[in-house]
């Protein structure tokens, strides 16, 4: 573990998963994960399959991926950088449970900035994608919480919604 401007800072991963259906159609999905500290390659191996098995057997609109015959063509964890925060649909969540709530909400600022500069950095011609993956966060008026609900303590997190 580290800190950012003494805030601790946990590994972050990106789970990825792309599938193929009969028909040639492909999908993807992907799920940014937050671990209280760096995972050996065994522990990484077994999380990633276990939300592999998850993502292919969730249901869908157009049905679960095993249903309509989807085949894994690649599935990885690719670690991204430690952070105080991780990015979930619409919302992030910290492992910084004891911050107060006022703290926790000028360090989700600050991450902002920092995503905002990766983004930046990535796709320095097209100022559209440098917010691309905060889902709005950047936009402080959608900030709800941080929440400390029944469900966040069970997980041990805190969760800001945007």
């Amino acid at each position: 573990m580290s800190d950012i401007d003494g805030v601790a800072a946990y590994p972050n991963y990106r789970f990825g998963l792309v599938v193929r259906f009969p028909d040639g159609e492909t999908s993807n999905i992907s799920e940014h994960r937050m671990f209280r500290e760096a995972p050996d390659p065994d522990m990484l191996d077994r999380e990633l399959e276990a939300w592999v098995d998850i993502g292919l057997r969730h249901e869908r609109p157009s049905g679960a991926f095993l249903e309509r015959g989807a085949v894994v063509e690649q599935q990885e964890a690719t670690f991204l950088h430690d952070e105080t925060w991780c990015q979930a649909w619409f919302s992030h969540t910290s492992l910084n449970v004891r911050l107060s709530d006022d703290d926790l909400r000028a360090d989700f600022f600050r991450y902002i900035s920092r995503e905002t500069a990766r983004g930046r950095k990535r796709f320095p011609d097209d100022p559209r994608m440098w917010t691309s993956g905060l889902m709005g966060a950047e936009e402080i008026w959608r900030w709800a919480g941080p929440c400390r609900c029944e469900h966040c303590v069970r997980r041990e997190v805190v969760k800001i919604g945007h």
